[in-house]
C-alpha cells in the first residue's frame, strides 16, 4: 500500500482520544466517529491509484540485495544514456553486458532462494512462495449444478456455494461444555491496554486482504504506534457495555479449492475474511484466557 504514513501519524496524533470519550460516551456513537476519523485519514494521506513508476512489475518471491540494487541502478543509468545517444556502440555494448549481469544476479538469488526453501523444509514457507510466483490467478471455474449442467454465472455460483457452505456448517447449540476441572481463581476482566494491542498488531500478517470494511493488516502494523493507544480506550468501551460493531458479524468469504474436480461445490472450503479491529480483539481474550490457564494448570 503506497501512502504518506508519517502524515496520517500525525493526523492521528493531533486528536485527543479522551476528549473524544467524553464527547461520545455512546459506545456505538464512539466506534462510529473513530471509524470516520480513520477513512477521512485514508481518503487524505493513501492515493486511490497507483503511480505510473509502481513496482508491481517487480518479482515479490526475491529478496533485494546490495548487489543487485547496485546493478539495477547502473543498467537504468546506462538505459538513460542509450536513449539520449542512440548510435553510440560503446553506451550499447556496456548496456548489454549490465542487462546479462542483471539476468545472472537474477538467476544467482532465485538458485539461492530455493535451495534455503528446501533447506528449511516447511510446508507453509513452499506454498507461499509457489502462491507468490503465479502471476496470473483465475477466478472460480464453471460450477455443476443438481441437473448436471455448468453453471458460469457468478450470482448463481455465488449462491450454490452459500448453499453448501451453509449445509455444512454447524450452528451453536446454546449449550456450554461441562468442565471437570475447576479452580478457585475466575477470569473476571480482560486487561486491554496499548502493550497487549501491539503484541496482537505485531502477529497480523502483514498483507493487504482487507475485511469487510476495506482497512488492511498493513495500515495497523504500520501505524501501530500511533493507532495502539486510541484502540486501546475505544476497546475498553465497547468491551464495558459488551458491544459488537456490525461489521465484525459478517465476513468476506473466500472459495478455496481442496481436491478433486473443480466443478464440483463440495471440493471447496470456506476461508472467512474478518475486520482486523475485530481479529485483535480477539487475539487479546484467547491470550490472556490461554495464560490463566495454563498459570492455573487447568489445560
Amino acid at each position: 500500500m503506497l501512502a504518506d504514513y508519517d502524515a496520517i501519524e500525525l493526523y492521528l496524533s493531533s486528536i485527543d482520544w479522551f476528549e473524544l470519550v467524553a464527547l461520545y460516551p455512546s459506545a456505538p456513537d464512539l466506534w462510529d466517529v473513530f471509524m470516520s476519523i480513520l477513512y477521512t485519514a485514508i481518503d487524505l494521506y493513501i492515493p486511490q491509484r497507483a503511480p505510473l513508476n509502481s513496482t508491481a512489475h517487480r518479482k515479490p518471491y526475491l529478496r533485494s540485495t546490495r548487489e543487485l540494487r547496485k546493478c539495477l541502478i547502473k543498467k537504468r543509468h546506462l538505459w538513460r544514456k542509450l536513449r539520449i545517444n542512440k548510435h553510440d556502440t560503446a553506451i550499447r555494448l556496456k548496456y548489454r553486458e549490465c542487462v546479462h549481469q542483471w539476468r545472472r544476479l537474477i538467476q544467482q538469488q532465485q538458485e539461492k532462494t530455493e535451495e534455503c526453501l528446501i533447506k528449511a523444509n516447511s510446508i507453509g514457507s513452499f506454498y507461499k512462495f509457489v502462491n507468490k510466483r503465479i502471476s496470473s490467478r483465475t477466478g472460480i471455474p464453471p460450477l455443476t449444478n443438481n441437473n448436471d449442467k455448468l453453471v458460469t454465472d457468478d450470482y448463481t455460483e455465488a449462491r450454490m456455494f452459500n448453499d453448501y457452505f451453509a449445509s455444512v456448517g454447524r450452528p451453536d447449540n446454546g449449550i456450554a461444555p461441562n468442565c471437570n476441572k475447576r479452580t478457585a481463581k475466575c477470569l473476571d476482566s480482560i486487561d486491554i491496554n496499548e502493550s497487549t494491542i501491539l503484541a496482537a498488531i505485531k502477529k497480523l500478517k502483514n498483507n493487504c486482504t482487507c475485511g469487510p470494511d476495506g482497512l488492511p493488516p498493513t495500515l495497523f502494523k504500520r501505524l501501530q504506534y500511533t493507532i495502539a493507544k486510541p484502540l486501546s480506550i475505544i476497546f475498553n468501551q465497547l468491551f464495558s457495555v459488551a458491544f459488537v460493531p456490525d461489521e465484525w458479524k459478517v465476513a468476506v468469504i473466500t472459495p478455496v479449492h481442496k481436491k478433486g474436480p473443480t466443478t464440483d461445490c463440495s471440493n471447496y472450503r470456506p476461508i472467512s475474511i474478518t475486520c482486523v479491529t475485530s481479529k485483535l480483539l480477539e487475539r487479546i481474550i484467547v491470550n490472556q484466557i490461554r495464560n490463566h490457564l495454563i498459570s492455573n494448570n487447568n489445560n
